[in-house]
């Protein structure tokens, strides 16, 4: 086969060209995983060139070269080249319209359709921040920053709370740890357990905790409430892990459940929110949970919320309605509540914590390795999304 001098040289500046390209494209950030493989047939069809004519030589050059580009080909598109670096941003304007700087980070909704306009976060509920970035990336540092208010990244480790393993929980206008002993300004008969470091609650001997003088608090706002937890009885329904009579975070023998109410007045409706467990895998193990509620007469657009495990459980939409401050009267309580359908708590608590207020004008931070070719996580919220902001480095 006559192939013209010429026409290799042309072919080589070609390869070089695209070689050039990639290079620039993984300093400008444009790069795009197809043009590696466009390189990569450019060299093995060159490579046909040159010794096309010394067929002794072609094989043993391919025997040596082909299995090192097969490997150097993984490495490529398993690990960013040293130094890589890359942020995107998306914005949603005074009108409700996504700006996105690149088409690969964008938002979806719970069925995975892209939003384009977003008018009302209250009534999605949910929404994803999608990132695709432009090749695998292995073991790369990713932060995500979002920006706005009353929207919030659903994570139960809450950092603009300020909700740390060393307990420096400053943010919180009320928490209660309960790892190294019983809090003083709690009264009751659960006792502290050295070998289980918690406060541990024995239903058979009636075991409670609860806040002295606490009838008129912890109910006339929104709030955000926290627990960690480990129940042992999945016989009783109804045990209180924390509440206030108008809103409660219960065990269940199948369920972990949040409710709020009455609401407005004595014959309101009392909302909740269920999140099903396995039985066999769910009790004598350690649990989180995040329950949130939003009181907001103005604009009807108050909520409940519930997270377990740094799950999703759900959110009820409950408009103008707020609790019923005046029913109960009870002291905030652990391990048992005043309503007559409940049970004693029997296991550990380890950490309880309550604050006020909407989850108003945080800048919310997260940092994470991934691993994965789609970056997904999910954000709620009542007010207006403002900025998101994603960087990749390696």
């Amino acid at each position: 086969m006559n192939i013209n001098r010429t026409f290799v040289k042309w072919f080589l500046a070609l390869f070089l060209i695209v070689v050039i390209v990639n290079i620039l494209s993984l300093i400008m950030g444009f790069y795009q995983t197809w043009m590696g493989y466009a390189a990569l047939v450019l060299f093995i069809v060159f490579l046909f060139l040159i010794f096309r004519r010394h067929k002794v030589g072609f094989i043993k050059f391919l025997a040596w070269t082909i299995p090192i580009l097969l490997i150097l080909g993984v490495f490529y598109l398993n690990f960013l080249p040293f130094g890589y670096s890359k942020e995107y941003t998306l914005k949603v304007d005074d009108n409700g319209l996504v700006i996105s700087d690149s088409p690969r980070l964008f938002l979806q909704d719970s069925n995975n359709k892209t939003i384009t306009t977003l008018s009302d976060l209250y009534s999605l509920g949910q929404i994803n921040v999608v990132l695709k970035p432009r090749m695998l990336v292995r073991n790369a540092n990713a932060t995500i920053r979002v920006s706005g208010d009353d929207v919030y990244i659903n994570k139960l480790d809450f950092k603009a709370l300020n909700l740390d393993k060393e307990n420096k929980s400053s943010s919180w206008e009320y928490f209660w740890d309960f790892r190294k002993e019983i809090p003083e300004d709690l009264d009751g008969s659960a006792n502290y357990n050295k070998e289980k470091t918690c406060a541990y609650f024995n239903a058979s001997n009636n075991e409670t905790l609860s806040y002295p003088n606490s009838d008129d608090m912890f109910e006339d706002d929104s709030f955000v409430v926290y627990a960690e937890w480990m129940p042992e009885d999945q016989t009783e329904n109804n045990q209180q892990i924390i509440g206030h009579f108008n809103w409660e975070l219960w065990q269940n023998n199948d369920s972990v459940v949040f409710m709020v109410g009455r609401l407005v007045d004595k014959n309101g409706s009392m909302p909740s929110i269920t999140y099903k467990i396995d039985k066999t895998t769910f009790f004598n193990q350690k649990h989180s949970v995040i329950g949130i509620y939003v009181a907001d007469e103005k604009t009807s657009k108050g909520y409940i919320e519930l997270w377990v495990d740094n799950k999703f459980a759900g959110r009820k939409n409950i408009a103008n309605q707020t609790i019923w401050a005046d029913y109960g009267g009870q002291y905030l309580s652990f391990g048992k509540s005043s309503h007559g359908i409940a049970r004693y708590y029997a296991g550990c608590i380890y950490r309880a914590g309550f604050n006020y207020g909407k989850l108003k004008n945080y800048i919310w931070e997260e940092s994470f390795i991934t691993s994965e070719r789609k970056i997904m996580v999910p954000i709620s919220g009542t007010g207006k999304l403002e900025e998101i902001k994603i960087g990749l480095k390696q």
